[in-house]
């Protein structure tokens, strides 16, 4: 009976130290690994979306909406009266588009050249930019 537990033991201690020097072999790949996560956590910054593009999104899916929902009840009631409803949400989302076109024009160009030709021209690379921010 010794003799079995005692050839049981060895064997757990051949299987333990196989585990201890395959941790060995394998911490610094996992550590290695769980560290590029969180790097890549770190960069990943979520863009926040202005309040400008919000509110055009809000329009566009409001007139989207509209547009479904009058081109539903011109075919439920065969009339052609809520035509009216539908052409004024394509014109004010025509007008919201190039309102907020004409802005972000004006924002991302300073005298007629756009923000990154101004950096191009200023030797300012995209590192140095945003340590300076």
């Amino acid at each position: 009976m010794r003799f079995i537990k005692k050839k049981l033991l060895k064997i757990r201690g051949r299987r333990l130290k196989a585990r201890e020097s395959y941790w060995k072999e394998e911490k610094p790949l996992f550590e290695r690994e769980i560290t590029l996560t969180e790097d890549k956590r770190k960069t990943k910054d979520k863009k926040k979306l202005s309040t400008t593009k919000l509110i055009v999104a809000f329009i566009f899916l409001n007139c989207t909406i509209v547009e479904i929902y009058s081109m539903v009840v011109m075919y439920q009631l065969r009339d052609i009266s809520s035509l009216c409803a539908l052409i004024t949400a394509v014109i004010g989302e025509t007008i919201s588009f190039a309102v907020y076109s004409a802005k972000a024009t004006k924002e991302n160009t300073v005298g007629g050249m756009t923000y990154e030709m101004a950096m191009r021209d200023a030797g300012v690379s995209d590192d140095e930019e945003t340590t300076n921010e």
